[in-house]
């Protein structure tokens, strides 16, 4: 059974609702800034852009699947989940050479896997006034069994009923 893992709460501000530039683009690197700054628990993570630095943090890792993720925007698609170092290492490779997301892969991030659920939930921001939307989960894989490439969230439904209203007052303190 997984288990329950609230990864990442992110707040969406929009500034105007008209102005589509307004709405602040988040990527991995900032993403996990902000769990590091929060103390929200996460996986052990390296963020280079130095092959061997990555190679030296994949072979310090003691669990499979590792997860190799391109740090710049991919429209959900820069994340690659290794079945084994070699894997990782030639994900590794190929994203910071340019070849598989360009710009947005010549920095990755190289993390533990984490097993469970993944959630996601937004706020909607006037500069004052905010109002949690529906928690949404994400089925990343593509394939039945979690195999395949990830989707980049197009498997993503809401509400769900992994989050409760016990759940939401946490999200509300913070």
């Amino acid at each position: 059974m997984k288990k329950f893992s609230l990864v990442l709460v992110t707040a969406l501000f929009i500034g105007c609702a008209t102005n589509h530039n307004a709405t602040p683009k988040v990527n991995a690197q900032q993403e996990l800034k902000i769990l590091k700054k929060y103390n929200i628990p996460t996986a052990r993570f390296i963020e280079t852009d130095n092959k061997d630095e990555a190679f030296e943090f994949v072979d310090q890792l003691d669990t499979i699947p590792i997860v190799v993720k391109a740090d710049g925007l991919c429209a959900g698609k820069g994340v690659i989940i290794a079945n084994s170092k070699d894997e990782a290492k030639e994900t590794i490779i190929f994203m910071l050479s340019g070849e598989s997301f360009g710009d947005a892969g010549k920095k990755v991030i190289v993390e533990e896997f984490l097993d469970g659920y993944e959630l996601s939930v937004f706020a909607i921001c006037d500069g004052t006034n905010y109002k949690v939307l529906p928690a949404a989960q994400d089925h990343k894989r593509v394939g039945d069994g979690d195999t395949g490439p990830n989707t980049g969230g197009m498997g993503a439904y809401a509400p769900t009923p992994l989050v409760n209203d016990d759940i939401y007052k946490k999200l509300k303190i913070v």
